[in-house]
């Protein structure tokens, strides 16, 4: 860079401009976006998603997912920018017990006396798993927040990167266990007794698949990478690329028992997993609108501002 300016104090200094000579207009080219600074930014987009968390009677796996996002963006040079706007995305993922899985948590069991007094008696009820799959769903409104940078690609195409992070609300979060049997037993230490069946108090054989809602925490962070090409086809700009979302802060809300002889009450919202990240991948489409449009009044092909 340094060489360069004193080449061309160099030139200067050795040139006398004619004022008179006849100077040829410059034909100006500008790239696809990089004539425009403020955009409306519409994308949707899908791919897989899961939820990250370590579980100790099982594993997660991968499903579909998706979101979508308005944006406005701001560039203050020919390449940084902002961007800011509210969105949504959906995750799914599904979770399997090991085959033959176990796990107990303590109860209080009511037993009644000869003269029908009731006494309640603590005990260690356990549940075995044999199949046992669970699939998770949540549903998030976002407000993302992050940078961009932009580089020419040729005439007609310009690469855009954008990162940044976003707050996530959860309006919508279950689950739905779709197989499997669970086999529960019961101890209770004061009568050193086991009771493999207690159909009253629910220790028994069940395939009742159950579903729900599950709680989670009301707002979570999570970090985003957005990468796509743009083209200008007309007034508008369409781009599509690749974008990935990972969670930066816990979503789970472990206030419950996994199971017991109330019933089941999903992976998210119990004591079976401490901590649970999102994580999505995927592919999204979207166009760009200037917004506000920049004017060329003079019709000579560049635009006012560049004039």
């Amino acid at each position: 860079f340094i060489v360069a300016l004193l080449s061309v104090f160099g030139l200067m200094a050795q040139e006398t401009p004619n004022e008179n000579a006849p100077k040829a207009k410059a034909k100006v080219i500008y790239p696809p976006i990089m004539e425009q600074n403020k955009f409306l930014s519409l994308s949707a987009g899908g791919g897989i998603s899961t939820l990250l968390y370590d579980f100790p009677y099982g594993s997660s796996e991968m499903s579909k997912g998706g979101r979508f996002n308005i944006d406005y963006n701001i560039f203050f040079s020919r390449v940084c920018g902002i961007s800011f706007g509210i969105g949504g995305s959906k995750l799914n993922s599904t979770v399997k017990v090991d085959e033959g899985s176990e796990y107990s948590t303590m109860v209080q069991i009511p037993v009644k006396d000869y003269n029908g007094k009731a006494t309640n008696y603590g005990g260690k009820c356990t549940t075995t798993f044999s199949g046992w799959a669970e699939t998770q769903s949540v549903f998030a409104l976002e407000v993302p927040v992050g940078v961009l940078f932009r580089a020419p690609m040729g005439e007609k195409t310009t690469f855009l990167a954008g990162v940044g992070a976003k707050l996530s609300f959860p309006i919508k979060t279950s689950y739905e266990v779709t197989d499997g049997t669970t086999k529960s037993s019961l101890y209770v230490e004061k009568l050193d007794a086991r009771y493999d069946s207690v159909p009253s108090q629910g220790i028994t054989t069940s395939d009742v698949h159950s579903s729900g809602e599950t709680e989670t925490k009301l707002v979570s962070v999570s970090g985003y990478l957005d990468l796509s090409l743009v083209h200008r086809v007309g007034r508008i700009h369409l781009f599509y690329g690749l974008y990935a979302d990972y969670g930066l802060t816990n979503i789970a809300k472990k206030d419950k028992s996994f199971v017991s002889i109330d019933g089941y009450n999903g992976v998210l919202s119990s004591d079976a997993v401490e901590t649970v990240k999102p994580f999505s991948v995927g592919l999204r489409l979207g166009l760009k609108i200037p917004c506000p449009r920049l004017k060329d009044i003079d019709r000579d092909g560049v635009l006012d501002m560049f004039d």
